[in-house]
């Protein structure tokens, strides 16, 4: 379908032929990236459409640079503003900060640039059916595109489950499903395809063309670690030197981070996942070794940020710069006032990646903390009542399996109801993201599911 592309592994450079349906290298598992395959191609030069963009809209603007479609499908992403947030700058003492703004793509997400490219390729290789099993930002994004190319999409669940997203996804008329179902003519969407991967490609070449020149350093989230490696590609093939690329993770997950400050090789998986940033929440990251070597040798620097300066920052971005962003997008803004030395006197461009309206729970959460109006006191207005604020606050403590809390309950007396509610309780906590499932492990030769609350339970009780 990519007739004179090929993939190669961004960890063994082993290549293979392209296929869509080729998500990771079979040989060690990690992420691909597309490149020329003829034989006057060097290891990191990539060209696309012969054709200039003439005219055309949403990331098709860089059609020039991109694998080349026949089908464009666009709903308006891409050429996103780069805002100067002088008023941070001022208060840090930067030279010039600059603030690349996806929330304003059409489902609030950087991850429109990826719908576009991917769902375009669907199209031209004649399938009919999307299979993503993803309940984040992508399948919320991918939801919208498929709808706009006549597609369907099927998603498959998983946790950590963030339910704003996936109210998004069933609006747009994603079928969502528990289970496998058996399904014809489809391709598997994923948030380490190389496709989706490779359109996150085109945020830096905005920036550079917004900003005409190179900015000292880039603040990039890091999740599956892709679009760290995609902007020193973009730099790359824009011939550009001088940019520093710093990578950023949550402190409750973050491997890449953790691999960078112990000097290592590659990256290991992370041991837990507690966070507030869901879709940033990869405990394996496939890009992992990719984004590694892409911040060495930019000479740039990885950063773990702890939960509440991830909340602290989207209230400042939004206090003082006026944009909302959600927790994974707030990354950025707290690296900053972290290593505001570093940074005095250089310009730094900070990628906002998703609307903070994608998160009405946290939203809610930063006024009731900002506000002393009584509506916030109300049934409802602050989380979970009842049963399910006694298994948060039991979790708050330690991680703990069905019988254990039903049974630490009745001990002190908090409540007295049967094991089959608590699992019906646990199920919709789950669900409503405030709690995530654990370890499974063996208790007197039974299997125990662990349970342990997310930042998002911890919100609703402190």
């Amino acid at each position: 379908m990519k007739y004179g592309w090929r993939l190669r592994c961004t960890a063994c450079e082993e290549v293979f032929d392209y296929d869509i349906a080729l998500k990771l290298c079979p040989k060690c598992n990690k992420g691909l990236t597309i490149e020329r395959s003829d034989s006057n191609s060097t290891k990191y030069q990539v060209a696309g459409n012969s054709m200039p963009n003439r005219g055309q809209s949403g990331i098709w603007m860089h059609a020039d640079r991109l694998p080349p479609t026949r089908s464009m499908i666009s709903l308006g992403e891409a050429n996103t503003p780069l805002h100067n947030g002088v008023n941070l700058a001022k208060s840090l003492s930067i030279e010039g900060l600059y603030l690349k703004d996806e929330t304003v793509e059409p489902t609030g997400s950087y991850l429109d640039r990826s719908s576009a490219l991917f769902v375009s390729s669907v199209i031209d290789g004649g399938y009919k059916t999307i299979k993503a099993y993803t309940t984040g930002n992508l399948g919320a994004s991918l939801s919208a595109y498929s709808a706009k190319a006549s597609l369907k999409l099927q998603v498959i669940l998983k946790n950590p489950l963030d339910p704003m997203k996936l109210y998004q996804m069933i609006a747009f008329g994603a079928e969502v499903q528990t289970d496998e179902v058996q399904t014809k003519n489809f391709v598997v969407a994923t948030e380490y395809d190389p496709l989706i991967t490779f359109a996150k490609r085109t945020l830096t070449f905005e920036i550079y063309e917004q900003l005409k020149l190179a900015p000292d350093f880039m603040i990039i989230p890091m999740g599956e670690g892709g679009l760290v490696y995609e902007a020193l590609m973009a730099i790359k093939q824009m011939r550009i030197k001088g940019t520093r690329l710093i990578g950023v993770q949550a402190e409750g997950c973050a491997p890449i981070v953790d691999a960078f400050n112990k000097g290592l090789s590659h990256v290991k998986d992370a041991v837990i996942t507690k966070s507030v940033v869901f879709d940033l929440s990869v405990i394996a990251p496939k890009y992992g070794d990719a984004a590694l070597n892409a911040i060495r040798e930019s000479d740039g620097m990885a950063l773990s940020i702890p939960e509440q300066e991830i909340v602290n920052s989207m209230m400042m971005l939004a206090e003082s710069e006026g944009l909302l962003v959600e927790p994974a997008a707030s990354l950025g803004i707290a690296a900053v006032l972290n290593m505001q030395e570093i940074f005095k006197g250089k310009r730094v461009v900070c990628i906002l990646t998703g609307s903070g309206l994608k998160d009405p729970h946290i939203i809610k959460e930063l006024a009731s903390k900002k506000s002393s109006l009584s509506i916030f006191d109300r049934e409802g207005m602050t989380g979970p009542k009842g049963t399910k604020l006694v298994l948060l606050k039991l979790l708050y403590e330690r991680d703990m399996y069905g019988y254990e809390m039903w049974a630490e309950a009745r001990v002190r007396g908090l409540m007295n109801i049967t094991m089959a509610s608590i699992y019906q309780h646990l199920n919709e906590l789950v669900f409503q993201g405030y709690l995530q499932k654990g370890e499974r492990k063996i208790i007197r030769g039974r299997y125990r599911q662990y349970y342990t609350i997310t930042q998002k339970g911890r919100y609703a009780i402190e």
